[in-house]
């Protein structure tokens, strides 16, 4: 009998034929499917190179295990018979379960380990152009400033929604923003065919905003215009601005229909709205606060925006942060009111926070608040190793999902490492685990440097705070503290605008104390202890803190001063300690353990 009776006798023609069709139509759908679901080209391929794997597999099993195997040469009738049962048993009761088994733990690792790649696979996307949106020239009072910058910030984000219209982000053409350069050397740098710059002036209530459109190629302006109007008007004249640009920009690109209609989408059109958002930004970037006095500012600013205009996603998106701020480390106990409130606060915050997002799809913060809210909210609870994991991958996926759609969103980068260093938290990584995160952090850190700590959207400052507050802990994760404080010492001067460490709360100062103290750097603890103890408790009440604040300030004063031999202040700092922990029931430890530091001292 030749090869080929034989494989038409085992019919394998017929199972190789199933499984190619079978084959064309799962590479087909994940053809069409995976795109949609933004996962990269190569998991297109990968399915490809599974299929071509089974094929040999599948060819073995047909020809080893054919149903009706024919033994009559060998054998008599009832020992075939026997034989083809016994191998039919065989094969539907273990072969072919074992093979979907094997399948099936493929397909379950790919799909669980996915969420923890890196996303550097992703290709980059082509565009028709490029253009750079200058941040205008603020020729106005500094406390009107912010009209110049939000000008600019509207501009991106209409032009933002043109698809085939690339856009250099924020922090990109921050490097120019009050600088002096030309035409060619912003183009070299930026890499674009058009740029938009222009001026703003306000002087009392008459606004003139000066705009012009360069087309780099041509080395000429294409088109520019002036607006003299008075200040309400200004969100009329950032439409204009815009409206006026996508027109002349369509008349040298193909712009779609619906593009034309997002790019005509404005954030708002109420001007006491727009300025209750732009107050409540200033708050949140304004670090002397803790979290929960920050909800409790800019929650009510919030809401005043959203009654002025209920379709206003910025004023949804700080509402839902003004909740999640005020239960920042703050759990409760299952089944008391308390925890009733939180759970209500939380399902409002997610909502606003998805209200946001319908209202405008491209909001950065609720993006990420999203994120946040819908699958971080509880970790402080307890909760099984599934779930932590579960929530774990979740978070990969839609802050990965995220990124992939704002690749150069420098607040995306920075939330998408703090997400992986909480992944790593969550599995019990090893320590070298957490270097991916902490030089994700250090590159967006870079960028900033570049651009002198220009910080041009409220996102961009609280990334600068999850990187100033993560790195010294990711560097101390990975063996190299010492490095770690000494990113706080290089950034100093980028803390607070007068180069100290002056504006900030205390919780942050007791985190960068603690390094200090930690790493034996006792002088630079010092002064952040002293920074806090100088606080009355009047301020310390006003930004979100109370005078427990100063339990551990005091502690520490007094462990460096005995160690340095100055027993007086050792014993003035220990005692204040003590004097504090008694208003606490659960400091009972601690009282026992100052009462030891200041008869150790008195030894001395």
């Amino acid at each position: 009998m030749n090869l080929f009776q034989e494989l038409k006798r085992r019919k394998v023609f017929k199972t190789v034929g199933v499984y190619a069709a079978a084959s064309l139509i799962i590479i087909q759908v994940a053809d069409i499917v995976f795109p949609r679901l933004l996962l990269p080209d190569w998991t297109v391929t990968f399915v490809i190179v599974l299929v071509i794997i089974g094929f040999p597999i599948t060819f073995f099993l047909s020809w080893t295990y054919d149903l009706k195997h024919d033994d009559t040469d060998i054998n008599p009738p009832e020992y075939k018979n026997d034989i083809a049962s016994k191998k039919g048993s065989l094969t539907k009761k273990i072969l072919f379960p074992l093979t979907g088994l094997i399948l099936t733990i493929i397909g379950g690792a790919f799909w669980f380990i996915y969420p923890f790649l890196t996303i550097g696979m992703g290709n980059e996307k082509e565009y028709d152009a490029s253009i750079a949106i200058l941040y205008m020239e603020n020729i106005s009072p500094d406390e009107k400033s912010y009209f110049a910058d939000g000008l600019t910030e509207e501009l991106i984000t209409r032009l933002s929604r043109i698809q085939n219209l690339k856009v250099r982000p924020r922090t990109d053409v921050a490097f120019f923003k009050n600088k002096i350069a030309t035409m060619d050397e912003i183009s070299k740098k930026l890499s674009v065919n058009y740029i938009v710059e222009g001026s703003v002036k306000i002087i009392d209530d008459n606004l003139r905003v000066n705009v012009s459109l360069f087309d780099i190629d041509k080395d000429d302006v294409t088109w520019s215009d002036s607006y003299n109007n008075i200040l309400k008007d200004i969100l009329n004249v950032q439409d204009e601005i815009a409206n006026s640009i996508v027109s002349k920009l369509n008349e040298k690109l193909t712009i779609t229909k619906s593009d034309l209609i997002a790019t005509e989408q404005k954030s708002t059109e109420n001007l006491e709205a727009y300025n209750l958002v732009m107050n409540a930004f200033q708050h949140i970037n304004n670090p002397i606060y803790t979290e929960r006095k920050l909800g409790e500012i800019i929650g009510p600013l919030a809401q005043k925006a959203i009654k002025l205009d209920s379709t206003y996603s910025d004023a949804y998106a700080i509402s839902a942060l003004a909740k999640l701020y005020k239960w920042m480390d703050r759990p409760t106990v299952e089944g008391t009111a308390l925890r009733e409130e939180e759970i209500n606060d939380q399902a409002m915050a997610n909502f606003h926070a998805n209200t946001a997002l319908h209202y405008d799809e491209n909001n950065i913060l609720a993006s990420v608040l999203f994120i946040i809210i819908s699958t971080q909210w509880d970790m402080s609870y307890e909760l099984s190793d599934t779930q932590k994991i579960i929530n774990a991958r979740n978070m990969m996926i839609e802050t990965k999902r995220l990124l992939n759609k704002n690749p150069d969103n420098i607040f995306c980068q920075t939330v998408y490492a703090f997400i992986q260093l909480m992944k790593n938290n969550i599995l019990n990584a090893e320590d070298e685990e957490y270097q991916e995160p902490l030089d994700r952090m250090l590159k967006v850190h870079q960028k900033l440097k570049n651009n002198n700590f220009v910080y041009n959207h409220p996102t961009e400052k609280m990334a600068v705070s999850i990187i100033f507050e993560f790195v010294p802990q990711l560097y101390a994760r990975i063996g190299k503290g010492n490095q770690g404080m000494q990113f706080v010492k290089d950034n100093k001067h980028n803390f607070c605008s007068d180069g100290t460490y002056n504006c900030l709360n205390t919780d942050i100062l007791v985190s960068i104390g603690t390094g200090f103290y930690q790493s034996f750097d006792y002088e630079n603890a010092l002064e952040i202890i002293n920074l806090i103890l100088s606080q009355s408790e009047e301020n310390l009440l006003s930004v979100g803190n109370t005078i427990d604040a100063k339990k551990q300030p005091y502690y520490r004063s007094g462990m460096i001063y005995m160690k340095w031999g100055d027993y007086d202040k050792a014993i003035d700092g220990f005692t204040k300690a003590l004097k504090l922990s008694y208003k606490n029931e659960d400091d009972q430890w601690w009282n026992a353990h100052y009462y030891r530091r200041l008869g150790l001292v008195y030894f001395y």
